[in-house]
């Protein structure tokens, strides 16, 4: 079910294009989850929250099935974090610790508790043996996966943070309402000022924009070169918790956020128009996730202990079609 909002202002962009209707849902997971991630080749996707649990789902078979379960937190898990190879993941949450695991046979490899305060986010730099933390005890750490520490940036009690794809520039969001743009060369900074509190960013594929949700249920999009806010986003719902948004379709064109009255919702990104609230969820959206690689398609997860997969109906007709040329072909190859 869905309620449409506005018509699409912008003919390139056709409406059965837009990843509108629920095709699967996954249930695994025994309390609220609160994030989601694609791994680079778009083939797994983990997730994980509140039952301090890792689930790893093969989203190429028909029907997605969990492949690897990884425990071992103390605590709800508030971030996970691929390696460009998808052979690691790195997570962190309420326990003050950063996990390393081989996700493939989902062994833990290592742990890490470098922070004294919850670790918000993580991030990997493309070589595969560096990564970067950040907490609430105002440090963010950039060390190797063996433990060694390359570098301690003392700053604000990060909320969140992401590496563009070049490695050149960390961005970091702190509850100062400030955003922090960090030359990974010299870790100079630049400060962008927030006028309410935010608690999440997203970069683009190509890092050109970030976008920034905040408590005043509004998303902001930014160019990440010029640090300029381009546009912004209102129809959702935020106030208490942490929401995340993504960028979805063709070049980016749409936005996609979760939203705490249960729904999810899509905007065209140049114009700022509201194009879609998705109904299925009942409890907060905590995440939505997409991939480049499926550009008709994200998945989103809640509170309500489902992950629920989004598909454009072109994507869907297309599926059928494919499905049916298998059924046509012999097995035998006559």
């Amino acid at each position: 079910m869905h309620d449409r909002f506005s018509l699409l202002e912008d003919h390139q962009c056709e409406d059965n294009t837009i990843p509108s209707q629920n095709t699967v849902i996954l249930e695994k997971h025994d309390n609220e989850i609160w994030y989601v991630r694609y791994s680079s080749n778009d083939r797994f996707l983990a997730s994980t929250g509140k039952d301090s649990s890792i689930i790893i789902w093969d989203m190429k078979l028909d029907v997605p099935l969990p492949v690897q379960t990884l425990a071992g937190h103390k605590g709800p898990i508030s971030f996970i974090s691929w390696s460009h190879d998808d052979k690691m993941i790195l997570s962190c949450g309420s326990d003050n610790m950063v996990k390393l695991w081989n996700a493939e046979k989902g062994e833990l490899l290592k742990t890490f508790d470098k922070h004294t305060e919850n670790v918000m986010a993580c991030a990997w730099l493309s070589d595969n043996f560096t990564f970067i933390t950040g907490g609430l005890d105002k440090n963010i750490f950039v060390m190797d996966i063996n433990g060694t520490e390359l570098k301690v940036i003392n700053n604000a009690r990060v909320n969140d943070l992401a590496l563009t794809c070049d490695d050149q520039t960390l961005v970091v969001i702190c509850q100062e309402k400030k955003i922090h743009f960090i030359d990974m060369e010299d870790y100079s900074e630049e400060i962008v000022q927030e006028s309410d509190a935010i608690t999440s960013l997203e970069l683009s594929s190509d890092s050109k924009y970030m976008l920034v949700n905040s408590v005043s249920s509004e998303i902001h999009l930014y160019d990440v070169k010029r640090r300029v806010l381009k546009q912004k986003f209102k129809g959702h719902k935020q106030s208490r918790y942490v929401i995340r948004s993504c960028f979805a379709g063709t070049k980016n064109i749409f936005i996609v956020s979760g939203s705490e009255d249960s729904q999810v919702y899509i905007w065209h990104r140049r114009r700022g128009v509201l194009l879609y609230s998705l109904e299925g969820h009942s409890g907060t959206v905590n995440c939505v996730t997409s991939t480049p690689r499926d550009i008709f398609s994200f998945v989103s997860c809640s509170d309500d202990r489902t992950i629920r997969v989004w598909k454009s109906p072109v994507a869907i007709i297309n599926k059928k079609e494919e499905n049916l040329k298998d059924e046509e072909t012999p097995k035998n190859g006559k």
